[in-house]
Parts: C-alpha cells; sequence; structure tokens
C-alpha cells in the first residue's frame, strides 16, 4: 500500500511541475471571464508547498516558490488576489496565496490579511466578494479557508461567531454545502482541515455523526473523491474507509500523472444563495487538469503527514 500511495503521489507531482510554466504559474478553466492564474496558481503552489512540508521534497518547495514569486511580480490588486487579473480581488484566491506563503515561511501580506477581515458577514461566515448581491454573502466553501489564513488577532476574534456558523448550517449527513462548488464534497473536506486547526472532534460538532455506520460515498469527479477522501480521514483516521477511498483515487490517474477533469466548479447565479438547494449557474471543468491533481496532491499531503496508512 505505501509503495503504491509513494508512486501514486510522485507521478501526480511530477505532472504538477511539468505543468507549471516557466514564469512559475498555472493556468486552468475556459470561463467567459477567461482563465484562471492567480487562483489555480496559488491553489496548486499550496498544494505543492503542503506536500513539500510533509515529506521533505525540495523540488516541490522550489516550485511552490517559484508560483509565489510570479503571484507577488504580477500582483495587480492590492487588496491581494483573484481568478486571474480581470475579476479583481476575492477571498478564497487571496487566502490561499496567503496560506502559501505562511508554508513556505515567508511573511504574510499583511494589506491582504486586513482585507480578508472586512468580507466578515455580520450573520455568519465570510463573503467571497465585496458585493450587494449573494456573492457578497457568507459562504460556506469559502469560510474555512478564509479564517485559516487570517492573523491571530483575527481568528482569536472570530472564533465563536466562526464555529456558531459553521454548527448552525451543517447538513443532516454531517457535511457542508458548498456555494462555488457542484457537490458538498469540498466544503466539508475544508471545514475538516479547520477543525483539525481547531483541535476540535470531528465527530461532535455542531451534529452527531455515527462513525460506525455504514456509509456510502457518492461521487461524479475525482474532485469530490479526493474531497470526500480528505474527509474521510480528518473525520475518522485512516482506517479501511480512507484506504478504499485512497485506492479508488489513485487507480484513477491518468499515465501523465493527472486525474480526468470534472465539471465541479459552478459560477453560481448572481442572486442565488443557497445553490444547494437552487443550483442555478453554468459548471465548468478544469481542462487543465490542474485543479482537480492539486487537490489530489493537497489529501495526500495531509496523509502523509498524519503518517500514512498502518
Amino acid at each position: 500500500m505505501e509503495n503504491t500511495l509513494a508512486a501514486t503521489i510522485m507521478k501526480a507531482r511530477d505532472f504538477l511541475l511539468q505543468s507549471q510554466g516557466e514564469d512559475g504559474k498555472w493556468t486552468d478553466y475556459n470561463l467567459p471571464v477567461g482563465a484562471s492564474d492567480q487562483w489555480v496558481t496559488g491553489y496548486a503552489g499550496l498544494a505543492l508547498a503542503c506536500l513539500g512540508a510533509a515529506q521533505g521534497d525540495e523540488q516541490a518547495v522550489s516550485s511552490a516558490s517559484r508560483a509565489l514569486a510570479w503571484l507577488q511580480r504580477e500582483r495587480c490588486y492590492p487588496e491581494g488576489w483573484g481568478f486571474n487579473g480581470t475579476t479583481g480581488p476575492d477571498t478564497d484566491s487571496t487566502a490561499h496565496v496567503l496560506l502559501l506563503m505562511d508554508v513556505l515561511g515567508e511573511t504574510m501580506d499583511p494589506q491582504g490579511l486586513d482585507w480578508l477581515e472586512h468580507n466578515w458577514v455580520d450573520s455568519g461566515g465570510y463573503s467571497t466578494y465585496k458585493n450587494e448581491d449573494a456573492w457578497g454573502g457568507a459562504h460556506p466553501c469559502v469560510t474555512p479557508v478564509v479564517y485559516l489564513a487570517l492573523h491571530l488577532a483575527g481568528r482569536t476574534e472570530r472564533r465563536e461567531e466562526v464555529e456558531a456558523y459553521l454548527s448552525r448550517i451543517r447538513r443532516e449527513d454531517g457535511g457542508w454545502n458548498s456555494y462555488w462548488w457542484k457537490s458538498h464534497h469540498y466544503a466539508t473536506w475544508v471545514t475538516h482541515r479547520l477543525l483539525r486547526f481547531w483541535g476540535e472532534s470531528q465527530v461532535n460538532f455542531g451534529r452527531d455523526v455515527d462513525s460506525n455506520h455504514a456509509r456510502t460515498i457518492e461521487f461524479s469527479t475525482y474532485h469530490e473523491l479526493a474531497s470526500a477522501l480528505g474527509s474521510e480521514i480528518l473525520e475518522f483516521g485512516p482506517g479501511d474507509g480512507g484506504q478504499q477511498l485512497s485506492q479508488a483515487l489513485a487507480e484513477g490517474q491518468l499515465d501523465d500523472g493527472s486525474w480526468p477533469p470534472g465539471h465541479d466548479l459552478r459560477v453560481t447565479a448572481q442572486d442565488c444563495t443557497e445553490p444547494w438547494s437552487d443550483p442555478r449557474g453554468e459548471t465548468y471543468g478544469d481542462h487543465g487538469r490542474i485543479l482537480t491533481t492539486a487537490t489530489c496532491v493537497s489529501v495526500y499531503a495531509l496523509i502523509l503527514q498524519l503518517g500514512g496508512f498502518k
């Protein structure tokens, strides 16, 4: 199992290294506003930085450092970073870049940190954009990432409110809904990362979930499967369930080390507040396979950090 896991991780790492531009960035997706470079570069760079920290991989760290250098060099928004250079800054992209800085041991950008604070929504949670429409509402798949990127004072100040928000919106099955993603898997994965950071009981936070109950995890893309694997590991540990999901993920890996793209990203309609019950908006696939592969790398970095499967 460990040999298979190591081979899977190295192939995925190599795909990201080979897909990185000479200038240090990655691009993915084809939206009406163009491809993403800032968000995708921060996301993929963070995945490699975490992998480098987990297994002492200097090439992964070097790649992540090149990504950060591009993000700093080509920064076009004083508040932080966005989907690309035309969409304006958003908290999710900015938080991923700040977390990349942190993992690499760099000083986190103070202007970006301050801007994240100003996207708190009084009803609970953090918004993605400073909009008056639904894009400016609290988003379950963004709030945990933003909170993790806050400076210490911000995390201290908002912890009880964020806990209350996440507890209030938890699904009956123990997961969390996503605003920008077709399924709930990604939001559930990043929320469990936050709960681990807090040291909270994964099972008993907000809603009881029977860890002994035989659960069926449904997924239609490998991004969903990777996110489900991350949640499984953080909620129940690296047991049989995690090994089964990891094996299924490894079996889907392509020869070049990537995973097939899926139409996971939903550009939710700007007047839609709850797309999990009213799924309005176009979905898009990561045609470059960067986002899905980076998600797999992030999850495998977590497994390595936790000591792998026994």
